[in-house]
């Protein structure tokens, strides 16, 4: 008697080889002389692709009330999510097909679903839907899918009924991004599915009062969400039962634990207000420091201007308990904002082809210190190696930027110009701001240190972001001891001390790789 969802006819990691791509027969990819895979001709795969669909469709038939199609076909944070073509995930289908296998996928499944006069609902499903990046990309892609369909059948019915938010989410993610693209696929009359939901909380299957805590909290806030929009959404599945049988055990992601005994996110779900009520959300306190005027050049040395300027400390780690650290200075003049990084490591590596699991420094600022969920005008993230090599997201943000790296063994100075974007700065205007060092060992990234974030959350939500207040003139620390005799000349202040926060520093003119 329950109800069943068909999951799912097309995705990357179980269709098999051999359905898009020439293979031996072993089921191995061939490859050409370059080591290039070999994929079967357009018409051959689109074949593959309707007589798989039919197949399984006709196969379960009607005891399914709805199926997702597509699973999982766009890239995390893509760079230009207007252009959803070049959004999506490279897989076997796309390059055999191409970037309308989306489409072919979602007609070859209404056709045999209308052919048997069948009630049943078609979905794309993803993950990281909250990433407002990802979100507009998905949602342009099904906002054209069925205005192609329209078009082409002259049908009042949609090709595609909703989109899956799988919701595999952890402590740090934000709800107000969870409502953004529940309102965004709402906007598209489509229906939402909430189909993969857990949170990730502890570690090592281990998970502190805290933590239990602060999970329920989530929950809390994310059935508050759901009932609000009950209206459109067909489902709330959570993925799995209980903590020791989740494919996320060691992070204790679900409402019951391995003994099936009930956490704090039970009655979370149960009651999100009154959970709420007795367990209010902690405010986030964001650091403070300040950003002196002055121009430097920009040559990776440090210039006599930068004195001015208050050090950052980059100590704060997100993982691991140490690693590459550092510090900060920030001025500022009519035009530009220019960020100054000293690293210490003990090993540089950029071995990685993922930008962020170099050896590098990123700079986050936000113009206005909106503290909004998601990037808009005037947000960016600037990442530059220790080779020089910048990157940044969203790609548009480039124009204007210089960076200089001087490296000394193994630390490295980091020194970039950053283009305002939207605001004309003036003394006392307070910006959004950090700084990240990521720290890369054997081709991957063994730490994070910032001066202020501790989500890791930086790359898509400014509101995790610190404070700099930009002056004319850093304030300077007092010298200890006694007044000065009267009539003794004033002697000037000694530069400016350490002081708790964070910096994040940009990078060159190049295509965007960001992807936390």
């Amino acid at each position: 008697g329950f109800k069943v969802h068909g999951h799912v006819l097309v995705w990357h990691a179980q269709s098999p080889n051999w359905l898009h791509t020439q293979v031996d027969e072993s089921g191995n990819p061939l490859r050409d002389e370059n080591g290039n895979v070999l994929y079967l001709d357009r018409d051959t795969a689109l074949q593959n692709l309707r007589t798989h669909i039919r197949t399984v469709v006709e196969t379960i038939g009607d005891r399914v009330i709805s199926w997702d199609v597509v699973n999982e076909a766009m890239n995390d944070n893509p760079p230009n999510p207007t252009d959803w073509r070049d959004s999506l995930r490279r897989s076997g289908w796309y390059y055999a097909i191409g970037p309308d296998y989306l489409y072919e996928a979602f007609k070859a499944a209404r056709e045999v679903i209308d052919e048997h006069g069948w009630d049943i609902e078609l979905y794309y499903n993803d993950y990281n839907d909250d990433n407002q990046n990802k979100a507009t990309a998905i949602a342009e892609m099904v906002k054209e899918l069925n205005e192609r369909y329209a078009e082409e059948t002259g049908s009042d019915k949609k090709l595609v009924d909703g989109i899956g938010m799988q919701a595999h989410y952890n402590l740090n993610t934000n709800p107000a991004n969870v409502r953004a693209s529940i309102e965004r696929i709402i906007g598209l009359g489509l229906k939402v599915g909430i189909t993969e939901l857990d949170i990730m909380a502890g570690t090592n299957g281990a998970l502190s009062e805290e933590q239990a805590i602060r999970q329920g909290q989530l929950y809390a806030q994310l059935f508050q969400l759901y009932k609000e929009y009950a209206d459109h959404i067909t489902r709330v599945t959570f993925w799995g039962l209980d903590d020791g049988t989740s494919w996320r055990s060691a992070n204790s992601p679900l409402l019951f634990d391995s003994r099936f005994q009930a956490k704090p996110a039970y009655y979370a779900v149960i009651d999100p207000d009154k959970f709420l009520e007795d367990h209010p959300p902690a405010s986030r306190e964001a650091l403070q420091a300040t950003a002196a005027y002055g121009t430097p050049v920009i040559d990776g040395e440090e210039d006599e201007v930068w004195s001015k300027a208050e050090v950052l400390p980059i100590a704060r780690y997100q993982t691991a308990h140490n690693g590459a650290k550092g510090t900060a200075r920030v001025l500022w003049d009519e035009d530009n904002l220019y960020v100054l990084v000293h690293v210490e490591d003990t090993e540089l590596d950029r071995s990685s082809t993922v930008a962020h699991e170099q050896d590098s420094i990123e700079v986050f600022v936000d113009e206005t210190n909106s503290k909004a969920a998601s990037y808009g005008p005037g947000v960016g993230q600037y990442r530059v190696n220790y080779e020089n090599e910048p990157s940044f997201n969203p790609g548009s943000i480039s124009e204007g930027f210089e960076s200089a790296v001087v490296v000394n063994g193994t630390n490295y100075t980091v020194e970039v110009k950053i283009p305002f974007k939207t605001i004309e700065p003036s003394e006392n205007h307070k910006i959004g701001f950090d700084v990240q060092i990521n720290d890369a060992q054997g081709g991957s990234r063994r730490s994070v240190a910032n001066w202020n974030d501790l989500t890791g959350q930086g790359w898509q939500d400014p509101s995790v972001f610190g404070v700099l207040t930009l002056v004319l003139e850093s304030p300077q620390p007092e010298e200890p001891g006694g007044p000065e005799e009267p009539g003794e000349p004033e002697e000037p202040g000694p530069g400016p001390g350490p002081r708790p926060g964070y910096a994040y520093v940009p990078i060159s003119t190049s295509e965007p790789t960001v992807n936390e």
